[in-house]
């Protein structure tokens, strides 16, 4: 069996708390630590799911998601660190600074699965911290992006300030039809 294959086996092993061997655990922590040019996004998620965050591992992920953000064509591996600390390590506030990088830069032609993962784990922390200056910071984002939003663009600024201020079960629909123009996004506040 390939690499990329076995690590997507025990990615989705380890993400349902199916027993993962020795072995496989070896081969995540060896991917993991071994060169970037190497790693795939499956042992990246399974290396959170598989082992505690840690200082050094939290260094590694954000020096990887340097790493991938400068040379990699595709965004896949750089939202896959996202994902991995935000939501397997529920670490969020870890990986806040990166974040903030990406929602500063807005790289959404290029890097739009990173755009899209870093509004909303940082909406989601933002809602469960109930940060004032969180939120200030999310709204100032998408108002600065929203007159030059394309439509997909637009509707995930609209849903970042909702489940920012509402929550991620928010029943978005009704509310994105409340949002016509940029002012309207700064109308939101925590529920």
């Amino acid at each position: 069996m390939e690499v990329e294959t076995r690590l997507n086996y025990i990615w989705q092993a380890a993400k349902h708390d199916r027993d993962v061997s020795k072995e496989d655990r070896a081969l995540v922590r060896d991917m993991f630590w071994g060169g970037f040019e190497n790693q795939f996004d499956a042992g990246l998620y399974a290396y959170a799911l598989l082992f505690d965050c840690d200082d050094e591992a939290l260094k590694r992920y954000r020096t990887a998601f340097e790493y991938f953000r400068e040379n990699d064509f595709f965004d896949d591996r750089a939202a896959a660190v996202i994902t991995a600390v935000c939501n397997y390590w529920h670490s969020a506030s870890y990986f806040e600074p990166e974040l903030r990088a990406v929602l500063q830069e807005w790289p959404w032609e290029e890097e739009g699965i990173v755009c899209i993962r870093a509004m909303s784990y940082f909406s989601g922390l933002t809602f469960e911290t109930k940060s004032q200056e969180r939120l200030e910071y999310l709204k100032k984002v998408a108002f600065e992006r929203f007159d030059n939003a394309d439509r997909s663009e637009k509707l995930v600024l609209k849903e970042t300030i909702i489940d920012a201020c509402h929550g991620i079960r928010a029943y978005r629909r009704d509310l994105c039809e409340t949002i016509h123009t940029k002012e309207d996004l700064l109308g939101f506040e925590f529920q």
